[in-house]
């Protein structure tokens, strides 16, 4: 979409649409609230997502000192609209519902953008700015219980636990097939201090000893702990595998399955 001889900026990271909107779906399905308050979450959520991406432009393009390049203009203009529509959905749910804790969303959201940039700067630490990323994304999930309940429950907070948990390890999927497919070609795919291989390999333990514990301490939430695993044995089972996988279309689809798969079982009572 164009505003004059400017091109609106849009995510080409089309997972993060995923990771944005599943929490929000799985938040909404268990307030048992469905009310038209959804339509003004929508936006105020898509708006304030659309943000990171010009607001991430504006920050590089002003440190390296290129503020007159097109790239910064085209960012100043898809800020200045997304972050009009987010304001006018803000101010609705914030002075007109009174919802105040959304005050304290974006000031963690705030924060954790300043971290992820710098982390992104440093390129040390990749995979925190990942999980920083994930968990911002998935705050969609606690945000939508907040907004149509009016209060932030213990559910609120374990759904959220549980979709970072799971979104996170589909990001550190996509890394380990990205750097598998580096070394294939001879290349030294520098992603951070750790290689993805490792990190994909001990995130996964991790987790499944994690679901396993979970199982038995809360036998009667077991079905929770069945929504990861489709992603968890694909994850675990190509850590092994000497396979390839150059056809990212469909690892997206085939993650995008997990995801809804995860959503359908994490929403059941």
């Amino acid at each position: 979409m164009k505003i004059g001889d400017q091109t609106l900026i849009v995510t080409s990271e089309h997972g993060s649409w995923v990771i944005l909107l599943i929490p929000m779906i799985i938040g909404i399905v268990s307030t048992k609230l469905i009310s038209a308050e959804i339509i003004p979450l929508f936006f105020l959520v898509l708006f304030s997502f659309m943000l990171y991406k010009p607001s991430e432009i504006l920050y590089y393009e002003w440190q390296s000192g290129r503020r007159k390049s097109q790239k910064y203009q085209s960012a100043i203009v898809s800020f200045l609209v997304y972050g009009f529509f987010a304001a006018v959905f803000f101010v609705y749910e914030f002075l007109f519902l009174q919802k105040y804790l959304l005050l304290g969303f974006a000031a963690g959201a705030l924060l954790i953008f300043i971290l992820s940039v710098n982390i992104k700067s440093s390129g040390k630490f990749s995979f925190l700015r990942e999980f920083l990323g994930v968990m911002i994304l998935t705050a969609t999930a606690p945000i939508a219980v907040y907004l149509l309940g009016n209060r932030i429950t213990d559910d609120a907070i374990t759904i959220w636990f549980l979709n970072i948990l799971f979104f996170f390890s589909g990001t550190c999927y996509v890394n380990f097939l990205t750097e598998k497919i580096s070394r294939a070609k001879g290349k030294n795919l520098i992603t951070g201090i750790i290689p993805a291989k490792n990190i994909h390999f001990i995130y996964h333990l991790a987790l499944s000893i994690f679901l396993i514990s979970f199982i038995v301490v809360f036998p009667d939430q077991y079905f929770k702990a069945v929504a990861f695993l489709p992603m968890v044995i694909h994850s675990i089972t190509m850590y092994f595998s000497g396979r390839i996988i150059t056809n990212f279309k469909k690892v997206g689809l085939t993650l995008l399955g997990y995801s809804l798969f995860f959503a359908l079982f994490i929403s059941m009572r």
